[in-house]
């Protein structure tokens, strides 16, 4: 995750995930993109920080998964060290209710 101080927010993440089995774009399988999708996310946008609710809102202008295109998304935040430690509320994510932590160290 890529935070400005303008306040601009740009979210890459993923799983391990496996190579396709041939090096070609257009040659991929169902099963192939479909591990792909599940394990990677992206979107940018802008954020808000509440320092007394220990909130962040990413203001979501384009997202990968579309359903959060145009939202916003609430997260607790916690800091330990050079960690920021992010908390969703309950995500439905493969037909079951979950919280999704994310912990990002500081690079420089």
């Amino acid at each position: 995750m890529i935070s400005f101080s303008k306040g601009t927010v740009n979210l890459l993440a993923n799983t391990r995930r496996s190579n396709f089995d041939v090096n070609d774009r257009q040659k991929r399988t169902p099963a192939e993109i479909k591990a792909a999708m599940e394990g990677y996310t992206a979107y940018f946008g802008t954020y808000d920080f509440d320092e007394s609710k220990r909130t962040v809102t990413h203001h979501i202008t384009c997202c990968l998964y579309p359903n959060w295109n145009e939202t916003s998304q609430l997260r607790y935040c916690g800091f330990s060290g050079e960690q920021m430690i992010l908390r969703t509320l309950c995500l439905r994510m493969g037909g079951k209710d979950i919280v999704a932590t994310l912990v990002w160290e500081r690079m420089a």
